[in-house]
């Protein structure tokens, strides 16, 4: 009988021995998923760690490659997601790069889970959760995070850190700006990504530490968090208002990225990148039948079509070093291309999750639709 709860990342040791998925169910799956982003555009995918069968996963991906039946591209990972995974963390990386890299799949970044969410009361605040008076907690203290970060710069490894909480981006940020001030300058790109609380002080470090900000603005209509009653009981009224700031970042300079941080079969709607790009404007949850959703505050977060598309493409290109190869259209670069029958800047904003390309070309060939 039960006798109490497991949270978050202390479910994976018993993920890891409950059951199995056969090589070939993994396949299907990842197939489908790939054939659905690639029908909307999506040429290259970061994958942003696997909790659990990660050989598994690079192995089917690098198999995939090798008979020529990869359809997108993949940034791929080695995710941190417990302490005791730290310190061999660098040297499983460089081994999968060396085991399963191959022409479309690249070992470029390293990933941690530094903090929890919100609603759990395991994301890092600065300021403690109205309704527990707890400040959640981080994977890992300031001091292993700034030597392993150092490991890092020297290695020349990216980093992809999983920040929800305010005191979570605050440590990075801190460690980020120590090995700037103590070794002239950062040579790795560091990417925070969800933000979802982050003080007005640390919102304006971004761009000066050039640190990448990433969203999932397929949240941004709240759908994560119930409503806003919620968010007031756990974080007060003023940080239940000001979360997920993607355009109050964006204004600020800094370098703004979107995803959609999917991990399920089940929600495979929620991997389009449509479905984020009008949920980022409106902040308003897409639903069926017509009817508007409530809008999510702040209204004054909702981004244009510009930045959202900017986020989606050359932005993201940016932080996964890619910039000169896709996410524009100019000479020399690969001619990954979408072709749309309407000029999406015109349509009505509330039909943009509807959007499917009439045709997908990746490196010069149609590879979904007709022209």
């Amino acid at each position: 009988r039960l006798t109490g709860c497991i949270k978050e990342m202390t479910m994976l040791p018993l993920l890891q021995i409950a059951g199995s998925v056969s090589q070939k169910k993994m396949r299907d799956g990842m197939l489908k998923i790939m054939d659905y982003l690639l029908e909307r555009g999506v040429t290259t995918v970061y994958d942003a760690g696997n909790y659990i069968k990660e050989e598994q996963t690079y192995k089917i991906l690098s198999d995939l490659d090798k008979q020529g039946k990869l359809p997108v591209r993949i940034e791929a990972t080695h995710i941190i997601d417990l302490p005791d995974k730290l310190d061999g963390a660098i040297g499983e990386f460089k081994r999968l790069k060396s085991k399963y890299e191959t022409k479309n799949i690249k070992f470029k970044t390293m990933k941690m889970m530094l903090d929890g969410t919100l609603r759990a009361h395991t994301a890092k605040m600065i300021t403690p959760y109205c309704d527990t008076g707890t400040t959640g907690g981080t994977l890992i203290d300031f001091k292993r995070l700034y030597e392993f970060i150092k490991q890092l710069n020297k290695e020349k490894i990216d980093f992809h850190l999983h920040t929800v909480g305010e005191g979570a981006s605050k440590m990075v940020m801190d460690c980020a700006e120590r090995i700037i001030r103590e070794d002239g300058k950062l040579d790795i790109n560091i990417t925070l990504a969800h933000l979802e609380s982050l003080t007005d002080e640390d919102l304006a470090r971004f761009k000066p530490l050039g640190i990448t900000a990433n969203f999932t603005p397929h949240w941004f209509g709240g759908i994560d968090y119930g409503d806003i009653e919620i968010m007031e009981r756990i974080l007060g009224e003023k940080r239940a208002h000001s979360i997920m700031r993607a355009k109050s970042m964006a204004a600020s300079g800094a370098l703004v990225t979107f995803s959609s941080d999917e991990v399920s079969l089940k929600l495979l709607d929620r991997w389009n990148p449509f479905l984020g790009m009008e949920t980022g404007m409106t902040r308003q949850e897409v639903k069926k039948g017509g009817k508007a959703a409530e809008i999510f505050p702040p209204e004054t977060e909702r981004l244009s079509l510009e930045e959202m598309i900017k986020g989606y493409t050359i932005n993201s290109a940016r932080a996964l070093r890619l910039e000169d190869k896709i996410g524009s259209i100019e000479e020399g670069k690969y001619a990954d291309l979408v072709i749309l029958d309407d000029n999406i800047f015109q349509i009505d904003p509330y039909e943009i999750h509807n959007i499917v390309p009439d045709a997908v070309i990746v490196e010069g060939e149609v590879v979904k639709g007709k022209l």
